[in-house]
């Protein structure tokens, strides 16, 4: 994947973005071609080894500020320790790290194995969770498109795996497909932006309703997702 910013540098708040009158994007290509050859499975570093952000869980990379203690995410803005002897913590070592020079890097992901113990596990944190949000202010090809790619994506995770949906536009719809027919609930926005308007998600499908095993609900879910519409503001 490649990412390409309009920019070096970044303004430090949305203040001084609007102020400065720059225009600011990011061009996103997940798929982009590289001249150089693909690199030896073996030859690749370890992705549990790229330091990740503890607040949003973003991996290390050369937009980041690092100190010698600690590095700032260049997504959330949080501060995050070094874990002990860290690789991060020397400067003239950092350059040498292909996550923070190279604009394409390529890590070694380890595979997921689900036992029968997890399979059947109650406690979400011991399964891998996938969570699709659609946005539903989009026009009907594009939710055609977002469609066709959830249904790709059903396939290829593991049966032991949690999904949840959840779409958005003027309201915020999270689907229970664990019953006997996928049951949507929809959650107004605020206008207001008040705390006291906000309404715990939670409260509204809790989230071991929200989040159903793949090789239990597929039919449900993919039901689901066949539901999904785009839809004007005031409907």
């Amino acid at each position: 994947m490649s990412l390409q910013f309009c920019l070096n540098k970044f303004p430090k708040n949305s203040d001084l973005k609007d102020e400065c009158g720059l225009p600011f994007g990011c061009v996103v290509r997940p798929f982009c071609k590289t001249n150089r050859a693909p690199l030896d499975a073996t030859e690749l570093p370890q992705a549990e080894n790229v330091c990740r952000c503890t607040e949003c869980y973003a991996y290390a990379n050369g937009y980041a500020q690092f100190s010698r203690y600690g590095w700032t995410c260049s997504l959330c803005g949080a501060y995050s320790e070094y874990p002990a002897k860290s690789k991060y913590g020397s400067q003239t070592h950092r350059r040498s790290l292909p996550e923070l020079q190279s604009e394409l890097v390529e890590l070694e992901v380890s595979r997921v194995e689900l036992d029968a113990n997890a399979e059947s596990s109650n406690n979400v944190k011991q399964r891998p969770i996938t969570v699709a949000l659609v946005d539903l202010d989009a026009g009907e090809e594009f939710i055609e498109l977002v469609k066709s790619a959830l249904l790709a994506a059903l396939e290829a995770l593991p049966p032991g795996s949690l999904f949840g949906l959840v779409a958005f536009s003027h309201k915020i719809s999270l689907y229970d497909v664990q019953g006997d027919v996928p049951v949507v609930k929809n959650v107004p926005i605020p206008s207001s932006g008040l705390a006291e308007d906000k309404l715990e998600l939670e409260d509204v499908v809790p989230l071991k309703r929200l989040l159903a095993p793949i090789g239990k609900y597929k039919e449900n879910i993919v039901a689901a997702i066949e539901t999904l519409r785009p839809g004007p503001p005031w409907e």
